[in-house]
């Protein structure tokens, strides 16, 4: 099976204009290449054969940058004319991916080391619809904790601000083609909050628990810091 990925790279960046102030966030240098060249890379080496860009906000920047292809990989772009929120550039993106196969989504301004053919295996294994990653980590505060059951379906979202060690949402997805198919939803919307969190009981997304590097890049400190862990 072909893998194939989405990669949302349409955000302002707006917390993180005191360190990048003249380029979109997923363009941020990190040891002077752009921050998504390291996502690009991790997927080629896993055997990706084609990603879309979901791009909005300074999008004529990573087009030109990019264009066709990187390493070897095709490049597409769904470009949003006006900002969808991460829900609606996903489904506007999702119409350009191949509907014979799931698709990979990510953020574009994380990185996480993921077994992506694993992943994909436990996704058809248990024929679900939707799968995540979960990252545990030593303080949920600025995220948000994830609650699982045992047999592994995440069952709640934990609102930001509470403290200590937990799961969260590590922010990579795997979607079968119609996953939005029998929902409801406006052209602009959350995925996280109107879609998933929304309809958690219905979906019954399946958890991947991820071990490896993890950073987003979205406040100075931790853009800072992926200078080094990269």
């Amino acid at each position: 099976m072909k893998l194939q990925a989405i990669i949302l790279a349409g955000g302002l960046g707006t917390r993180l204009r005191s360190e990048v102030s003249a380029l979109p966030k997923v363009m941020a240098p990190v040891n002077n290449r752009p921050f998504i060249e390291y996502l690009l890379d991790d997927l080629k080496r896993q055997g990706f054969s084609r990603v879309i860009l979901a791009v909005g906000y300074m999008a004529d920047t990573i087009i030109e940058h990019f264009g066709k292809e990187y390493a070897g990989m095709q490049i597409e772009y769904s470009v949003e004319e006006e900002l969808l929120g991460t829900g609606g550039g996903i489904r506007q993106a999702m119409t350009m991916s191949d509907h014979s196969a799931p698709c990979f989504v990510l953020n574009g301004d994380t990185y996480l080391e993921l077994d992506y053919a694993k992943m994909l295996q436990k996704h058809q294994q248990r024929k679900c619809q939707l799968s995540m990653t979960l990252r545990h980590v030593d303080d949920v505060y600025r995220y948000g904790a994830i609650k699982f059951d045992d047999n592994g379906i995440v069952d709640a979202f934990c609102e930001k601000g509470e403290s200590g060690s937990g799961f969260i949402n590590a922010g990579t997805y795997l979607l079968e083609p119609d996953v939005f198919a029998k929902y409801d939803l406006p052209q602009k919307f959350s995925f996280e909050t109107d879609f998933l969190a929304a309809n958690i009981k219905d979906i019954k997304p399946v958890a991947c628990l991820a071990e490896g590097k993890f950073i987003d890049i979205g406040i100075p400190e931790d853009f800072r810091r992926v200078q080094n862990m990269l």
